[in-house]
């Protein structure tokens, strides 16, 4: 595997961790206003354009981490199929894990699979 590929692997293995903490950040930020506004008084609901303006945020950002998250499993299934150096027994239990958490085990699977060996060259 070339270097460029292996870098564009890591990248993508990390993609969906940074966007879910990115899209949880959010929403915490948007609770805690919430939270303290009730508390000092300051939260206004006048016309309720923030809440919407919030919600429509919220629904195209959580679009954005749909596709990076199935970008990511769908890249890394087709990658986990294809690598020859695993056994079966290991390719089933990265996939059943890629489906079941796909925030994590794209990044082990990178530094196990993908940067912690070097490309050998099979002698047969």
């Amino acid at each position: 595997m070339s270097k460029t590929k292996k870098i564009w692997l890591g990248v993508l293995s990390f993609s969906p961790l940074v966007v879910t903490s990115a899209f949880v950040a959010v929403i915490l930020m948007f609770y805690i206003r919430i939270i303290f506004g009730a508390i000092d008084g300051s939260l206004a609901y006048s016309d309720g354009r923030e809440f919407v303006f919030f919600a429509v945020f919220v629904i195209i950002f959580a679009f954005l981490v749909n596709i990076a998250v199935y970008a990511t499993l769908i890249i890394f299934t087709i990658c986990i199929v294809k690598n020859k150096r695993i056994g079966d027994t290991a390719k089933i239990l990265y996939l059943i894990g890629m489906y079941f958490l796909s925030t994590i085990v794209p990044i082990v699977y990178f530094f196990i699979e993908i940067a912690g060996k070097k490309d050998e060259i099979e002698v047969s």
